[in-house]
């Protein structure tokens, strides 16, 4: 498929990608070499741990925390300590400076052998990292043109060095996309078009798989849940599709890929397994410059069960705030659910006419992994029998028990599970399971499953503390890196389900000081943001830019662990994906802090809101659609810099330039 791509270019350009392609293949083999101080540089919060880990020939040495004043005052002095678990041949200690809490800039001192970069300690620390992922999942919106965003809080990266915008200025893939005999198996003679625009690219292609694309979303919604309060006042400067009522700007984007993800459905309720040209496209041309016609292949099992789920969750996230849209995917839901019901096999799509991602697992379990969450969450969402019954029913296909679900490992039909990914979201069905407000459940296979849970996270808890670089998650695979930003989800679903708990949040945040660069590398593998980051990802408009595009998580090493390659064509350990994405995302939504300027900007938003749903019920959504974009500008200005004024204006002068309605 390289080759593929590679043969439109120029004979320069193939030279240049070949060249690339060896280095990355180069890159894996290599062991890792990063900095002698290797820690996060995004920076920690006053109330979480703070490591760092460094290659010494000795540990007992002394280290000292130094705040960058002038006066250079230590604030804390150690010892340097030697892991219980380290690498093969390798010489680290570990630095552990929790006790310093007072937020400030500092810098870490190892006598006799380096001075680290300076960082911070804040309560807003990840700030920037939650907005940037965000961003990165704004510039892989398809199906509109993606100018650059307004940024008056100085936290994105909006142009290159060189002052080109991220992003496109027209709609890309508006053809989306054609339903045939030979790719889909319509049985239609003729091949016709079907609405599928609007989305996420998946990757570091221009694909849009319905399995990632609902799984994503269920991460979002989750991170909506668990944490709303951080969330609603998030200011990206969105808006929303014509006709739409405003929401929050995190929702906007979740409501995006919904938006999309319905229209995935056949009109039997069952789900479309892809969107993709027969080929990848070649690594020459931006979104809206891909000419590729684009096929819907076959339906699934898994993409209609996914499907489901994601729906009946976006019907409870959006009721109050898209009444319109909530009733819309809880429709689609339950269609998923009869079609569900009507083929209760293994169903998978036949995937034959394209060479383009599978998303499809050969593994048994998926399909039922996938058939628990669709049924958990129409339960939550209707509170009626027939589902609670159905999850339960599939729930009792997770039978193993003991021993063999007591740690990680690779049973799959445990009730709880060490990997969540599209092709294993179980524990996205076994925490709504566990957290329903229904009667009829398990009460037996309830308590095994929080049993589960809580042995398998007491062994990542054990792992982040023994490990040199305070790694939890020991498994090797494609895209680590998203499974360890995701663990934040199983970590915090048992502080929801058993208690607070600060051991296992304290996890979780030595998980996001190894992807912001305490890892050998000593690097950031999220783009544009911290120390070093990954510069060279396997993403089509970073490598149109000859520039990475910002915000996004990289896939993290593989085949081994010590296998990275930080190279335009190690699709292996340094593509992106909107899975990953979304884990990065939830992650950092529990430690958003929103500013006082977008306090106030929700303020406006709401005060403006009442007039603006009256003047709908007058019927005068048609007038407030036309024209008037100097007022629209001036009005957006103002809700970000003169938020009182803007709250006495009403709504329906609100649509900002960027707008553009899904086809």
């Amino acid at each position: 498929e390289i080759a593929r791509a590679m043969a439109p270019s120029t004979a320069r350009k193939r030279l240049a990608l070949a060249a690339a392609l060896a280095a990355a293949l180069a890159g894996e083999c290599r062991a890792a070499r990063g900095p002698a101080i290797r820690m996060s540089s995004v920076g920690f919060l006053p109330h979480g741990p703070k490591e760092a880990t460094v290659e010494s020939n000795k540990c007992g040495g002394q280290f000292t925390v130094v705040q960058t004043t002038p006066e250079r005052i230590v604030r804390f002095q150690g010892t340097t300590q030697p892991p219980v678990q380290a690498p093969a041949r390798s010489k680290l200690c570990v630095l552990n400076f929790t006790a310093v809490t007072a937020p400030g800039e500092y810098v870490l001192v190892v006598e006799g052998v380096a001075e680290s970069d300076p960082f911070v300690i804040r309560t807003d620390a990840y700030n920037r990292a939650f907005k940037m992922s965000l961003y990165g999942l704004y510039l892989a919106r398809c199906g509109m043109a993606v100018p650059p965003l307004e940024d008056p809080d100085g936290l994105l990266v909006l142009r290159t060095s060189g002052g080109r915008a991220y992003g496109h200025p027209k709609a890309c893939h508006l053809d989306d996309g054609t339903v045939d005999d030979d790719h889909t198996f319509s049985g239609d003679p003729e091949p016709h078009f079907h609405n599928g625009t609007g989305g996420w690219h998946d990757a570091g292609d221009y694909g849009k798989y319905t399995v990632n694309e609902g799984f994503t979303l269920g991460m979002l919604m989750m991170a909506w849940e668990h944490f709303r309060e951080n969330l609603e006042c998030v200011d990206m400067g969105l808006t929303p599709p014509p006709g739409m009522p405003a929401v929050p700007d995190y929702l906007d984007e979740v409501r995006w890929g919904l938006l999309h993800l319905l229209k995935m459905q056949r009109a039997d309720g069952a789900a479309y397994h892809k969107l993709t040209p027969s080929h990848f496209a070649d690594f020459s041309h931006m979104p809206d410059e891909d000419k590729s016609v684009r096929f819907f292949s076959a339906e699934s099992s898994s993409a209609t069960a996914i499907l489901a789920a994601a729906a009946a969750q976006g019907a409870r996230v959006f009721r109050e705030l898209d009444p319109t849209l909530a009733n819309q995917c809880e429709a689609a839901a339950r269609a998923a659910q009869v079609w569900l019901f009507a083929n209760p096999d293994v169903l998978r799509a036949d995937l034959s006419p394209f060479s383009t991602g599978t998303y499809q697992s050969q593994e048994a379990e998926v399909d039922p992994a996938s058939r628990l969450w669709a049924a958990t969450e129409l339960a939550a969402t209707t509170g009626e029998s027939q589902y609670v019954a159905e999850a339960t029913r599939v729930l009792s296909s997770f039978d193993h028990a003991g021993e063999l679900c007591d740690k990680p490992s690779s049973e799959r039909f445990c009730k709880w599970s060490d990997t969540m990914d599209w092709y294993m979201p179980q524990d996205l069905g076994f925490y709504r399971y566990l957290t329903l407000p229904v009667a009829g459940r398990d009460e037996e296979a309830m308590a095994t499953m929080t049993a589960q849970m809580r042995a398998i996270n007491s062994v990542y808890a054990n792992n982040s503390v023994v490990d040199a670089y305070g790694e939890s998650y020991k498994k090797i695979k494609w895209g680590v890196n998203g499974e360890v930003a995701r663990m934040s989800f199983a970590l915090h679903a048992e502080e929801l389900v058993v208690g607070a708990n600060k051991t296992l949040e304290d996890v979780g945040l030595r998980n996001l000081d190894r992807l912001f660069g305490r890892n050998p590398w000593g690097r950031s593998f999220v783009t544009k943001l911290g120390k070093n980051p990954a510069s060279k990802p396997h993403h089509r408009p970073s490598m149109v830019y000859d520039d990475a595009w910002p915000g996004y998580l990289v896939g993290g090493p593989y085949p081994s662990e010590s296998s990275w390659s930080d190279s335009w064509l190690a699709f292996r350990s340094n593509e992106v994906a909107i899975n990953w994405q979304a884990g990065l995302i939830y992650s950092t939504a529990r430690y958003y802090q929103c500013t006082e300027r977008e306090r106030q900007v929700l303020r406006a938003k709401q005060q403006a809101a009442a007039p603006s749903h009256e003047a709908r019920s007058r019927g005068g959504r048609h007038h407030r659609q036309r024209g008037h974009e100097s007022h629209h500008t001036t009005t957006r200005r103002e809700a970000r810099t003169h938020p009182e004024r803007a709250a006495s204006r009403s709504t329906t002068h609100a649509s900002r330039r960027h707008s553009r309605s899904q086809g």
